[in-house]
């Protein structure tokens, strides 16, 4: 079995995104640990746009900072991003779990920092409907209940209407922008579904973004 991997380690391929890491929680969690437990979505407006990283940003500071006790769901099947991240194996993970083929206990993954854990969206395919089940609503509960933070880390609302269920009794949101790529029209369209869905939304993180400086200082010209 993988081990987790610290992920400030310097050999490791987060620890570049350090300051990342020690920065997001405070734009969540600008009061200190919330009184209730809170389930808080990450998505972005388009695929690939590294919704996990953002999400497993704010989950290790809130852990590592605040002392909060956060699970991370990646709730976007199939995927083994979350688990290459950390050094973890993909599966069992969630959709393994809400397939009956696995244990909820199996799923759930202690990370390096205490008071972190971590599920994976596993290898198995949602079936439609699997995700308005009461038994998806009833793991997803489960997997907050006694914690501070449930960080669920979800596929493109716009691209998967499969995953609108996921906003269900969601507290809060954060949107994942790539710069260069993301589109104000999809943007707007993503802040959209949100506000109906009466989410709100704690604001954009703008992913990828490289500052335009002459590469004699240590910039690049690239987009």
């Amino acid at each position: 079995m993988k081990h987790a991997i610290h992920p400030t380690d310097p050999k490791e391929p987060l620890a570049k995104l350090r300051k990342t890491v020690d920065t997001l929680w405070t734009h969540i969690a600008p009061a200190g640990k919330p009184e209730s437990s809170k389930r808080i979505l990450f998505t972005a407006a388009g695929a690939g746009q590294g919704t996990t990283t953002v999400a497993l940003c704010a989950a290790i500071g809130l852990a590592r900072h605040l002392k909060a006790t956060v699970t991370l769901l990646e709730a976007g099947a199939p995927s083994g991003m979350l688990a290459v991240l950390l050094g973890a194996e993909p599966t069992p993970g969630f959709s393994e779990v809400l397939a009956g083929t696995a244990d909820r206990a199996f799923a759930i993954r202690h990370g390096a920092d205490p008071g972190m854990s971590f599920v994976p969206a596993g290898n198995h395919p949602y079936q439609p409907g699997d995700l308005t089940s009461d038994r998806a609503q009833e793991l997803i509960r489960g997997f907050g209940n006694g914690r501070d933070y449930l960080l669920i880390d979800a596929p493109p609302i716009l691209l998967h209407a499969e995953a609108h269920p996921l906003l269900w009794g969601v507290d809060q949101a954060v949107v994942v922008l790539e710069a260069g790529r993301s589109r104000k029209d999809q943007a707007r369209a993503l802040l959209k579904v949100l506000n109906d869905a009466q989410v709100e939304v704690l604001g954009c993180v703008l992913n990828r973004y490289r500052p335009e400086l002459p590469s004699w200082i240590g910039g690049s010209r690239l987009p």
